[in-house]
């Protein structure tokens, strides 16, 4: 992976493990200079968050790399049913609230930031809900009318494929999303979200 993108992205990382979870590791790919790094482990959920400033010119950008805890619901032999799956979702909700208060708490709020990863939550839940409310942009939502309607996970279940959007890039007031698309990929259940950001006001 390395000698395929390096020409490209010339900043490569790798963060977290994937054991004893799947999935549970970190990759980032930079093309600007990666000047301060930090892998911090969970305290709440499973996998942690990363964080790294990256030089731009004379200013430094603030990027949080996240994934937050998927849905547990429950495994045994009985098929969920309504009220486990209310729980289970009620739960993840709480933890997902703990885990991007742990990343805002983390942020140093002098300096542009995107925070962008696969939240495992829908647009108006809590983790998403507290990023906007904190003056962060969902990107995607900044530019299409109808976001919701642009999955970024797929799952297949005995009822259908489940779609949902999950994943996002949100940044600070000192950028503005000029474009925001949704690139279908193989290998993944993700899709790739591509945003581009412009950087409007200084640090």
């Amino acid at each position: 992976m390395r000698h395929e993108f390096a020409a490209c992205y010339p900043e490569i990382r790798f963060y977290g493990s994937v054991h004893p979870i799947p999935a549970g590791g970190f990759g980032v790919l930079s093309s600007l200079p990666v000047v301060r790094e930090r892998f911090v482990p969970a305290e709440h959920g499973l996998f942690g968050f990363c964080l790294l400033d990256v030089r731009d010119g004379d200013r430094v950008i603030q990027v949080a790399n996240v994934h937050l805890q998927p849905v547990m619901l429950p495994r045994s032999e009985e098929p969920a049913n309504l009220l486990s799956v209310m729980a289970a979702f009620e739960a993840a909700e709480q933890m997902h609230r703990k885990e991007i208060e742990a990343v805002v708490a983390r942020l140093d709020g002098d300096k542009p930031t995107i925070i962008a990863g696969d939240f495992n939550s829908a647009s108006h839940f809590q983790a998403p809900s507290l990023l906007v409310e904190r003056g962060f942009t969902d990107s995607f939502a900044a530019v299409h009318d109808e976001p919701e309607l642009h999955s970024t996970w797929r799952w297949p279940t005995r009822y259908g494929t489940a779609a949902l959007r999950i994943d996002y890039v949100f940044h600070c007031a000192a950028f503005r999303t000029r474009e925001s698309r949704i690139i279908a990929g193989k290998g993944s259940d993700h899709s790739l979200l591509v945003s581009e950001v412009e950087l409007i006001t200084g640090p």
